[in-house]
């Protein structure tokens, strides 16, 4: 299952659990998430843009207090996005211990396919436009977004009806007429790996060159090396980076690891040889002007 549909189904788990009966009907975003305080024990402050607690960001979640900080200086709409986000990190990665800090959290307007493309290509990128994905699916579900559209209400309604920023209804409408709907499957449990995949899992040499053809299994090979490093040898995730050949491959095997609820998995840098590339190069071009083979300027 792809990350993002993981997102949706979980956010309108959520949403059940908030507004009951009223999940796929229109409900105001002040009504929705007046309920979080009672039903997840989680409590809400706007504080000022200058507040230490933010450190900058626009929004933090502060699991050792079990706080939702966020600035206090955008209206009810963004604020309410900024909410849904940071609780997308409450509920898809309950097993990090640290706080979450999000200034990309506050980008109310979402990627185009190229850019969310690219972005995607980045562990920690990908890991927050999932919680991008679960803030819209949670304020207003794409079914609802259907529903509201046939009724005759365009995006701008919908909007000042239910207090979500503009484009996020905007994005919703189109994603609800323009996508098939989605039927969410049962998850498949993490398959048994067969004697071979035992091998390459448990081997104990420190370098160790798996030769694997198409079909055998090569993905479920590398969820359960991860698992063992993470669970029985006791790796911390966040010094794993696993390299694959799809952004599918990379996506599918993080959101496999944290349905069999293997501690951290969302902290594992997952992605292809040339997300590795883009990352590195995007967050350390500045170490790499200091070498002398590194040109000062591109050539014209």
């Amino acid at each position: 299952m792809s990350p993002f549909l993981r997102a949706r189904e979980e956010a309108l788990k959520l949403r059940t659990k908030l507004v009951a009966s009223l999940a796929l009907a229109p409900v105001s975003t002040k009504d929705l998430l007046a309920k979080v305080e009672d039903v997840l024990l989680l409590g809400v402050k706007a504080v000022p843009r200058t507040s230490g607690v933010l450190k900058g960001a626009n929004a933090t979640y502060r699991r050792d207090n079990g706080w939702i900080y966020l600035r206090d200086d955008y209206e009810w709409p963004e604020q309410a996005y900024l909410i849904a986000h940071e609780l997308g990190h409450h509920v898809l990665d309950p097993e990090v211990d640290e706080d979450t800090l999000h200034r990309g959290a506050g980008d109310f307007n979402p990627s185009s396919p190229a850019a969310a493309y690219v972005e995607a290509y980045g562990a920690r990128e990908r890991g927050e436009l999932q919680k991008n994905v679960f803030g819209r699916e949670l304020l207003l579900p794409r079914q609802v977004a259907r529903d509201m559209f046939r009724a005759g209400k365009g995006p701008k309604q919908i909007s000042r009806e239910l207090g979500v920023p503009l484009e996020i209804a905007r994005q919703q409408v189109l994603d609800a007429v323009l996508l098939p709907a989605y039927v969410p499957k049962p998850p498949a449990p993490l398959p048994e790996p067969s004697p071979d995949q035992v091998r390459a899992i448990e081997a104990p040499e420190k370098h160790v060159h798996v030769v694997a053809g198409p079909g055998t299994g090569k993905t479920t090979t590398l969820i359960h090396r991860v698992k063992k490093l993470i669970e029985k040898d006791d790796v911390d995730p966040r010094k794993i980076l696993v390299l694959t050949f799809t952004n599918k491959a990379a996506a599918e095997l993080v959101d496999r690891l944290q349905r069999a609820g293997v501690k951290g998995a969302s902290e594992i840098w997952a992605g292809t040889f040339h997300a590795f590339g883009l990352e590195f190069l995007r967050k350390y071009y500045q170490e790499l002007r200091k070498t002398s083979q590194w040109p000062t300027r591109l050539p014209s």
